[in-house]
């Protein structure tokens, strides 16, 4: 969502003057402004608090389930890795299995 708004902030930026929408604070870093300037900047935007949410959210949710307080489900991303590795391993068995199958022969 941020690059969303960042990519609509520089558009507008381009198209109305500076004093009337700002640039963007990281399209400027490059340009020469300081990384805390433009970290201020995302502050009071606003920018910075749905990010701040969701990453206290994901490491609270692993805490609790790393120090055991949560049990029971797997989530969806968790079980979808577990199917990849198992899909993955037995992919790799088929390879072997045919490669070795061509070198007896």
């Amino acid at each position: 969502m941020i690059v969303i708004k960042q990519t609509i902030r520089r558009s507008l930026n381009k198209i109305f003057p500076a004093w009337l929408i700002e640039p963007d604070p990281m399209s400027e870093v490059p340009k020469g402004m300081k990384l805390s300037f433009a970290f201020d900047k995302m502050v009071k935007v606003g920018n910075l608090k749905n990010i701040r949410r969701i990453n206290n959210d994901i490491k609270q949710d692993h805490f609790e389930r790393s120090a055991g307080m949560i049990q029971g489900e797997l989530g969806y991303w968790r079980l979808s890795s577990h199917i990849l590795v198992l899909l993955a391993a037995i992919a790799g068995g088929v390879y072997l299995k045919t490669l070795l199958s061509k070198e007896t022969i």
